[in-house]
């Protein structure tokens, strides 16, 4: 996962930090926390569609950061689900 990797640390490096510090704390607040944005990294790049030639992307901008994945569900997933159902097979959480 070098490249997960690679996206991570970029990020980091670009996370903007404030910083506020009253009487008896130092408090630091980033744009983005680095958990979840290193598990969105990894399913950006495990569920996008490759098979197109699709690439992911990470756009950082001033107030958010994007990631696009060009994945989705599987062909007829929806359509194999509901027949699950309908036949007793699948059950709810």
């Amino acid at each position: 996962m070098q490249t997960a990797d690679r996206i991570i640390d970029r990020l980091h490096v670009e996370n903007r930090t404030w910083t506020r510090i009253t009487s008896k704390y130092r408090i630091e607040r980033h744009m983005f926390e680095p958990v979840p944005v290193r598990e969105a990294v990894i399913n950006m790049l495990v569920h996008n569609d490759y098979t197109h030639g699709y690439t992911p992307a990470a756009e950082l901008f001033s107030d958010r950061l994007e990631l696009t994945s060009h994945g989705g569900l599987p062909k007829d997933y929806l359509k194999i689900c509901s027949s699950k159902e309908s036949a007793g097979l699948a059950t709810g959480r």
